[in-house]
């Protein structure tokens, strides 16, 4: 069945809900939708509702409209994900990362963030970031995503793990943390990519219980020996992704699409 054109918003709610410029302009000048089309808004946070879209400040007519809004009766509810996944990256360039972010948003990445290493050349700027993210929207619209991935600049990755983890607690594997409301201390399972690491990413994912896992994977020239070992001494799981070195992205992408293609925990 053929699903309504689908836009983004930043707060969804009963009554008018008007499109920002960039949406507006998508749907009256690029689609060429006309007033009465029935489309579908989303906010990125798992909220949806279809209703009829109307031109503003140019009686009906979508040539001289100066905006467009939805009427919108009702909202639904998608549920939330089985599992939260969050990619802690090296910062690469600026085309690496479009291309990331957009894959991010297809794979259902819960989070993405841009981190500083010691082999970290290029660190991407706050004004990159709105880029980012709107290559994100423009993939979840396409792929019918109902979360956007929060994307943000990180800190170091000693910071990082510090954040997530504020004592060590080393384990063996990704199975042995379930989260659980008994249990709402225990972090996210965690997990560095490393190519000489004896264990397969594969074989990890798919024995995964943990709702919430964190992954994180090295800039350009990788981690160095002390970083993989600190994310280890963290708690972290060392995990190779393929017989050969990945670039950034590709390594970052094929993270992603493991744990998508990995059944969810129960």
């Amino acid at each position: 069945m053929r699903q309504p054109p689908r836009f983004h918003v930043e707060s969804l709610h009963i009554g008018e809900v008007e499109l920002s410029t960039a949406e507006a302009h998508h749907a009256l000048h690029v689609m060429r939708l006309e007033p009465g089309a029935v489309v579908r808004l989303f906010d990125g946070c798992g909220r949806f509702s279809d209703g009829e879209l109307t031109i503003l400040g140019a009686r009906g007519s979508s040539k001289r409209a100066k905006g467009a809004a939805v009427r919108v009766a009702t909202m639904q509810s998608a549920p939330p994900p089985a599992r939260r996944l969050t990619l802690l990256v090296g910062g690469c360039k600026a085309p690496r990362l479009d291309w990331l972010a957009e894959k991010c948003a297809e794979l259902g990445v819960s989070s993405l963030r841009i981190i500083r290493t010691a082999h970290t050349v290029v660190e991407p700027r706050e004004t990159h970031l709105d880029k980012l993210r709107r290559t994100a929207i423009e993939a979840c619209k396409q792929c019918g995503g109902k979360f956007l991935p929060e994307i943000a600049i990180g800190g170091t990755l000693t910071q990082e793990l510090a954040a997530l983890h504020p004592s060590p607690r080393p384990r063996s594997g990704l199975s042995d943390r379930e989260e659980s409301p008994a249990h709402p201390e225990a972090g996210p399972a965690l997990i560095v990519c490393d190519p000489d690491a004896d264990t397969w990413l594969v074989d990890a994912a798919a024995s995964s219980r943990a709702r919430r896992v964190v992954a994180i994977i090295g800039p350009e020239g990788g981690l160095t020996t002390e970083e993989v070992r600190a994310c280890v001494a963290a708690g972290a799981l060392g995990v190779r992704l393929a017989s050969e070195l990945l670039r950034v992205e590709t390594a970052a992408i094929s993270v992603a699409a493991v744990f998508a293609a990995a059944r969810p925990p129960a």
